[in-house]
């Protein structure tokens, strides 16, 4: 690859063929495969503000050094810049997910297929054979969770949690069950006394000032 081709067509996912490709993804109710996707996004008129316009009017210049992809103009300007670059920047990021899918294949999807089997692959295939249900991987987005904004009901306190209460001993046999229980109603007992006592010393009336 020519540093001009590096130059007028960079290798980074930009931003306006990520916003076409999840624009057509949402607008389907179905996964999209690939090349349905590179086909319905090269449909989309690209943004006054592409930033890929400058660089493809100068790369245009290098015809004679470097052939141009298929949609130099457009942001989503080739099917490998969409498969190796876009899609792969979407996953990174999180955006879309690949999904599996048992559909029938187009004819060229069929085409396409057998165009890139070995020898021992299409003895075995043909296109009677691959007209049938086949599993195929497809994108779709990922929709971002957005859970409701709840009030932090208040917690209500358990007397004698400190010392046990509300805890789960269903993990001890029977007697350390029944030493536990024992022990934490001696503890409650005894906070109760405390707080008996501490109300009792606020309620007293202060003594008269002299």
């Amino acid at each position: 690859m020519t540093i001009q081709r590096l130059l007028a067509f960079p290798k980074q996912a930009s931003s306006e063929a990520r916003g076409i490709v999840l624009d057509v993804i949402r607008a389907n109710n179905a996964p999209l495969s690939t090349r349905e996707l590179f086909e319905k996004s090269v449909k989309v008129p690209a943004p006054r503000s592409s930033s890929s316009r400058p660089l493809t009017a100068w790369a245009r210049h290098l015809k004679t050094v470097t052939p141009l992809p298929p949609h130099p103009d457009h942001p989503v300007r080739s099917l490998s810049y969409l498969k190796h670059t876009v899609m792969e920047d979407l996953l990174r990021t999180r955006d879309v997910k690949k999904v599996h899918v048992k559909r029938v294949l187009n004819h060229e999807e069929i085409q396409q297929r057998l165009s890139t089997m070995t020898k021992a692959q299409l003895k075995k295939s043909s296109p009677d054979t691959l007209s049938q249900l086949q599993s195929t991987w497809m994108w779709q987005v990922v929709e971002k969770s957005k859970k409701p904004a709840v009030k932090a009901e208040a917690e209500v306190k358990v007397f004698g949690a400190e010392v046990g209460v509300g805890e789960d001993w269903s993990h001890l046999n029977k007697r350390r069950r029944r030493a536990r229980e024992g022990k934490v109603a001696r503890d409650v007992k005894w906070m109760r006394k405390v707080q008996r006592a501490r109300e009792n010393e606020n309620s007293e009336p202060a003594p008269p000032l002299s």
